[in-house]
């Protein structure tokens, strides 16, 4: 093993005073975490990682310390606390070690562990560590809200024995009206809490919201949600294009200032019906101009979480086409072989 610039300063007479202020670097010895680990927030746990020691000038040393990160939403890590420094120069047999959390030591949830190397700040090892626990869930009260109008939900999850918010663990909500069930899994913020628009249509549903971790507990809540069908306005605009060509009709679909994303328009022209799909708002449809003329037509908006509004009225415009020729008379008239430039008559 190659000695560090620092390895050289461990004294001769089995002093570890040196080990313990200098380290030794993370090539020298590993760590070997289990890929998970489950113990519990109100009684604690034991965890068990292997250690193969180093050989520094005739000691064997390691030295680290624990690291506990939370992933939040975005799958960022954030620092939630570190554990005591370990080292030894008196381990020479690589082994299992064992380390307890005490209860309460974390809150119900799900942790990423780190060993670091206290000389370099290495990561060693990374596992996932499962704290149990019962978390309360606790709703707003009962939703009630026209569809498309944005509004939305709260729900907040707490420890049931510290009464601590949980952060970023996750929440099932099932929605159903006893033809339909739509399930969504949400997880909590930073504060604990879950903010959401119900992902339901028209109609008076029951949300059921329960844990969405196996290992932590919670009573399932209901709460009743009320959606309504919202108003919409819809406008349509006239359009100009010669007889026999095509030319698009279209109209503008919003509620509540928003655009619409659902439903049919269904435009009447000369006495035939065209529909179209709502895509973000707008509808559009591609037809023949009849006959040349000033048509009147109108378009209807017709979706299921919507009230229908009235029929909106525009002008389409159908222009005479008239058959074009080109004569060209005397056509070797135009050809010369003289030297001047050719006379155009």
């Amino acid at each position: 093993m190659a000695s560090s610039e620092n390895d050289s300063v461990l004294s001769q007479d089995g002093s570890s005073e040196v080990l313990s202020t200098y380290g030794v670097t993370y090539k020298d010895y590993s760590i070997d975490f289990e890929d998970s680990y489950k113990i519990s927030s109100t009684t604690g746990g034991k965890i068990t990682y292997y250690i193969d020691p180093c050989k520094v000038n005739g000691y064997y040393a390691y030295n680290f310390y624990f690291e506990i990160y939370q992933e939040d939403n975005d799958e960022d890590l954030h620092f939630v606390k570190n554990i005591t420094y370990f080292y030894s120069t008196t381990d020479r047999t690589s082994r299992y070690y064992a380390y307890t959390f005490a209860k309460n030591f974390l809150l119900p949830g799900e942790y990423v562990l780190a060993a670091i190397n206290d000389y370099d700040d290495k990561v060693m090892d990374v596992a996932t560590l499962k704290v149990s626990g019962t978390e309360v869930i606790t709703p707003t009260s009962a939703y009630s809200a026209y569809y498309n109008s944005g509004k939305k939900m709260t729900v907040t999850v707490k420890d049931k024995v510290t009464g601590k918010l949980l952060k970023y663990v996750k929440i099932n909500a099932v929605f159903s009206n006893g033809k339909k069930t739509v399930t969504k899994t949400y997880s909590t913020n930073a504060k604990g809490k879950i903010s959401f628009v119900p992902p339901v249509g028209f109609g008076t549903w029951t949300v059921t919201f329960s844990s969405g971790m196996s290992y932590i507990k919670a009573s399932s809540v209901k709460k009743k949600v009320v959606v309504k069908k919202s108003n919409v306005a819809i406008k349509a605009y006239g359009v100009r294009g010669y007889e026999g060509l095509k030319v698009t009709l279209k109209a503008v679909v919003k509620s509540q200032g928003k655009n619409v994303k659902e439903g049919t328009v269904t435009f009447i022209l000369n006495g035939k019906s065209y529909v179209a799909k709502v895509k973000n708002g707008v509808a559009t449809k591609k037809i023949a101009l009849p006959a040349s003329k000033v048509y009147r037509y109108y378009a209807i908006f017709k979706g299921s979480n919507f009230n229908s509004p009235k029929k909106t009225y525009a002008t389409a415009v159908s222009l005479k086409r008239y058959a074009t020729k080109i004569l060209a008379r005397n056509v070797a008239a135009y050809r010369s072989t003289a030297s001047y430039p050719c006379m155009w008559v």
